[in-house]
């Protein structure tokens, strides 16, 4: 298998799996050399989805009812994930 061949394959498998990788061939040297740099869109984009269904939470918290069996514990743990979203959300503003 040739060289452009092997890259070809792989450029493939990246695009066909939707990995978080980008591609490009260098073509400074012969073989051309193919670069691929991991990327963290997946890993933003469950960010985003989570702290988006934490405020969802955090806005249903008052509604809930506080006598309900187990209630207690679930809504510390729902509070402490509030605060730590409500952390992360400030710690990336300031990042920007």
């Amino acid at each position: 298998m040739a060289a452009g061949d092997r890259r070809a394959h792989v450029e493939s498998t990246i695009l066909q799996y939707g990995l978080d990788i980008t591609h490009e061939t260098e073509r400074k040297t012969r073989p051309f050399t193919l670069v691929c740099t991991k990327t963290q869109g997946r890993f933003e984009r469950r960010c985003r989805r989570y702290h988006q269904e934490i405020t969802a939470m955090a806005a249903l918290l008052p509604l809930s009812p506080a006598a309900s069996e187990g209630a207690s514990a679930k809504l510390a743990r729902l509070e402490a994930a509030i605060t730590r979203s409500q952390a992360f959300g400030r710690s990336q503003a300031a990042a920007e």
